[in-house]
């Protein structure tokens, strides 16, 4: 058995593409009568060659996953990890060695996943892994390959719907582990950056059974859900309501011609929903940027023509912000939404890149870099006129000030960096913010509000919406009014409306 010395770590490399030399050392064998037999024969060859084992599930992989969550109580339901291993990868030794054959790895295993080995050294073994991926998932596992294992792949459940009587789950996989790479966080696997990974995917899984169980009961007490399900799908992605209600709502919004929004969207997810929906219901997007990492989810996409609505997360890549919005032609609204401070000036080289079609721009964030001084020339380099109707900028969701030393110190700057940008989309005729109202008085500046005013001669309504109390503050409230005199001095057809909330 192997020390536990969370430090050790896997080098990768490959022995040799002969993968069908007759010599070559195999944990299952070409021929088998069944699964089980050939998981017998993994664990037989695991524990001579490394001394311990994880505790492998006897059985096929549909069937791990039945008793992983058969329990009726949930805190004795599991995810399932998949181990795929390799012998032609020099990496697969120290991994199973050094990491899978620890004490630390195998007891955890033992109390929080159910583990389902499968080799894929013979390519016979690997030909009917796939077939029982694409079985299972309705997918193929076109990730895999000579050149990455050791995988590991988490499995949790993705929705329980009633069949004649019985209750039937449906799965969808996670891939945590390629090489020595830990999908997740990008960091090298050792014993301690796994044990963390493999906590993670169990939490993720545990909060999906709770959301489970409590979406059963639910429909357990509301017999009539479904008259009311094309309502509640306003207020629901596709991926929450086929967990909630499962795939059984699918043809119920095929025949209303339901308009719904997806999030994340996997292949399976994807090939699932187009078997019982038309892909032109699918009319908004979100996706993280972490899913857009990849060119064939982003490939993926083509195949909804009708989308118009696309929200990014954490958005970085200005230079690819075509590649995500070309495949909707016809796009009329981009918001992106950032857990942290942007910059002004990254946003407006952004718009100039915007196709056409787009008439709404919605930022949230966390707050706004200091950049002031740079937007005091970008709005002559990079204004246009643009189809922009409507800008929204929320920093409401965020329940702390922003923490930019400039807005502690100098008020005008937010502001300034704020009107700068809106000066570059100088034709928009609707702007809407919301703030915090301990950020509030940064947006108080008349010198400030008089500049846009003559520069944004077509903006014609301004909201700005205050969340806090604020609003028996004399100061701010006198302050407010002299704006809004400014205001209709210099353009009495442009509106400022304030409310508190």
């Amino acid at each position: 058995m192997s020390d536990d010395d969370d430090g050790s770590e896997v080098e990768i490399d490959i022995k040799s593409d002969d993968e069908d030399n007759d010599v070559l050392i195999s944990p299952m064998p070409k021929e088998y009568e069944n699964e089980t037999v050939a998981i017998e024969s993994f664990n037989k060859y695991f524990g001579e060659h490394y001394n311990d084992s994880p505790a492998f599930f006897m059985g096929s992989l549909q069937q791990a996953c039945e008793d992983a969550f058969s329990s009726k109580l949930m805190i004795e339901r599991r995810p399932v990890l998949v181990y795929i291993h390799n012998e032609v990868c020099l990496n697969s030794e120290p991994f199973c060695k050094t990491i899978f054959s620890s004490t630390n790895i195998i007891e955890y295993l033992l109390e929080n996943y159910v583990v389902w080995p499968w080799d894929v050294t013979f390519e016979s073994n690997r030909f009917r892994l796939e077939k029982v991926w694409k079985q299972m998932f309705s997918t193929e596992l076109d990730s895999f390959n000579l050149h990455r294992c050791p995988m590991l792949i988490g499995i949790k459940r993705l929705f329980v719907e009633h069949d004649n009587g019985s209750l039937v789950s449906q799965y969808q996989f996670k891939i945590l582990l390629q090489d020595d790479i830990l999908q997740q966080t990008g960091r090298k696997v050792d014993r301690g950056t796994l044990r963390n990974e493999l906590t993670v995917f169990k939490q993720e899984c545990d909060d999906n059974e709770r959301a489970l169980c409590q979406i059963l009961e639910f429909i357990d007490k509301n017999k009539d859900w479904e008259k009311l399900f094309p309502e509640i799908c306003n207020y629901l992605t596709l991926n929450d309501a086929i967990q909630a209600f499962s795939t059984n709502i699918l043809p119920l919004l095929r025949q209303n011609c339901t308009k719904v929004m997806i999030c994340d969207p996997s292949e399976t997810f994807i090939n699932m929903i187009l078997r019982k929906i038309k892909p032109q219901q699918i009319t908004s997007l979100c996706l993280n940027m972490s899913w857009l990492l990849t060119q064939a989810n982003l490939d993926s996409l083509h195949i909804f023509p009708n989308v118009t609505s696309l929200t990014v997360m954490n958005f970085q890549q200005i230079d690819a912000i075509d590649n995500y919005t070309a495949p909707f032609p016809k796009l009329k609204c981009l918001s992106l939404w950032y857990d942290y401070e942007i910059s002004f000036k990254f946003l407006s080289i952004i718009f100039e890149k915007f196709q056409s079609s787009i008439n709404e721009f919605r930022i949230c964030c966390a707050g706004a870099v200091c950049d002031h001084s740079i937007m005091d020339n970008f709005d002559r380099i990079y204004a246009k006129k643009s189809n922009i109707k409507y800008f929204l900028f929320d920093m409401s969701q965020f329940p702390l000030t922003s923490m930019n030393n400039c807005l502690q110190h100098r008020h005008s700057c937010f502001l300034k960096s704020l009107f700068g940008f809106i000066k570059v989309v100088y034709t928009v005729p609707c702007v809407r913010l919301i703030i915090n109202c301990n950020d509030a008085k940064i947006l108080l500046d008349i010198n400030e509000w008089r500049n846009l005013i003559r520069t944004c001669s077509q903006l014609r309504k301004i909201t700005l919406e205050v969340f806090g109390s604020l609003s028996a503050d004399v100061e701010v409230s006198q302050k407010i009014i002299e704006i809004q005199d400014e205001i209709f001095l210099y353009s009495p057809r442009t509106e400022l409306r304030v409310t508190f909330k």
